[in-house]
């Protein structure tokens, strides 16, 4: 329910503390979700209604706890607690599952990670300084230490995927690619080369509508933008926002201006 538009049995908006009370346990509602998606619970409900019990059973874990867990989440709409205590597959739940297209399953499982729950608890940090909370609490950027943690760096990189597919298929719709040769992707360290241009130049809107990775890619090292691309979308990295256009207009290169703005 939405705090703002929230209104009581008599039409009356809630006081302020019931609105800023509700905002405040989101992030209670977020651990819920995220702990569901990780435990791979809406998969396992896909094909019909189960049980705490059954579902404890299945994956090894304490049943009464599994069973709060999910009631939790079904009073928000993830899942839909029935008779006998069974529990069914709502749409919010849908988009959890790993099959799910659009899946948002990786990107819910980052929101417990420690690494990015530290740097939110010192939002103030970055605030004060303008300097990267997680640098300062592991002492080097975030994709070093998802280098020296892959595990990391791999939900990272599935989750900004995953949204990559949502999107993709709208600026492919949207965007004319004929004079394109070759695209850079700074925000997932990604050169796309002209191989995997179909003939004329024009960008495989097949694979961006249904999110399927392109075979023809090299990958970079950060700090090492390729400079002979004419394409260039900084699309979730604010840190490269000076960086690419200083690359671009040393080459006289454009940069479609756009998508500078959509980390701002």
């Amino acid at each position: 329910m939405n705090a703002t538009t929230a209104t009581t049995a008599k039409g009356q908006t809630p006081p302020a503390h019931v609105g800023m009370f509700q905002l405040l346990n989101g992030v209670f509602v977020v651990g819920a979700v995220s702990c569901l998606a990780r435990l791979g619970i809406p998969d396992l409900v896909e094909h019909g209604p189960r049980s705490a019990d059954e579902l404890a059973a299945q994956i090894g874990v304490d049943p009464p706890a599994l069973y709060r867990l999910m009631r939790a989440t079904a009073c928000v709409g993830v899942l839909s607690e029935g008779p006998g205590g069974k529990f069914s597959e709502t749409p919010l739940s849908a988009v959890l599952r790993s099959n799910a297209n659009p899946s948002l399953r990786a990107f819910a499982m980052m929101h417990s990670r420690d690494w990015h729950g530290l740097g939110w608890s010192q939002l103030d940090y970055c605030v004060r300084t303008g300097k990267q909370a997680l640098e300062k609490i592991y002492g080097m950027p975030i994709f070093q230490f998802f280098e020296q943690h892959p595990e990391e760096g791999h939900l990272f990189q599935q989750s900004m995927t995953d949204l990559s597919t949502i999107d993709g298929p709208a600026v492919a719709d949207a965007y004319s690619f004929g004079e394109i040769h070759s695209i850079v992707d700074v925000g997932g360290r990604v050169h796309q080369h002209p191989q995997s241009l179909p003939k004329g130049g024009q960008l495989r809107r097949e694979a961006a509508r249904s999110g399927q990775r392109d075979s023809a890619r090299q990958r970079f090292r950060s700090g090492e933008i390729p400079r002979s691309s004419n394409a260039y979308f900084p699309w979730r990295m604010r840190a490269h926002r000076k960086t690419v256009p200083r690359a671009v207009r040393s080459r006289g290169l454009a940069v479609e201006p756009r998508y500078h703005n959509r980390c701002s």
